[in-house]
């Protein structure tokens, strides 16, 4: 797969396991945000992007460095598991909106410092959403 910047083109290698997360993001035509790690080519030298992370543009949040994501972790999902969860979303998302979480079981506030900021797309937020309900992430 090809793709560019506002400075060159590049070779995009999308490996199966990041195929099977965001093949539905690939299609002809489509606009898409590209993470991951930029190397040389071993047959060619050439530079080349491993997909790491696929969004599409119009999940894209507007460019606003006030907005924050607000997580509720209700009482039954404040376990391991869930936690687990919240991580891998976090983690697959980065960026720069930071997150507070609001822990029931204790009534506690905490801000994440970063790493653990995301990048406030639809998508990332969505899953989230899914993980802890629909009222319990909040992107403002």
């Amino acid at each position: 797969m090809n793709g560019s910047d506002m400075s060159n083109e590049y070779t995009i290698v999308v490996f199966p396991e990041a195929y099977s997360t965001f093949k539905n993001y690939l299609k002809t035509g489509q606009v898409i945000l590209v993470s991951g790690k930029v190397e040389a080519s071993k047959k060619n030298n050439q530079i080349q992007l491993i997909a790491q992370n696929i969004n599409l543009a119009v999940n894209l949040p507007k460019a606003s460095s006030n907005k924050r994501l607000y997580l509720k972790i209700d009482k039954d999902k404040d376990n391991t598991d869930v936690w687990k969860k919240i991580h891998t979303v976090i983690k697959n998302n980065p960026g720069n909106t930071s997150i507070i979480i609001h822990r029931e079981i204790d009534d506690s506030n905490k801000l994440l410092r970063k790493p653990y900021s995301i990048n406030g797309t639809n998508s990332a937020i969505n899953s989230l959403k899914l993980i802890l309900g629909k009222d319990n992430a909040v992107y403002k």
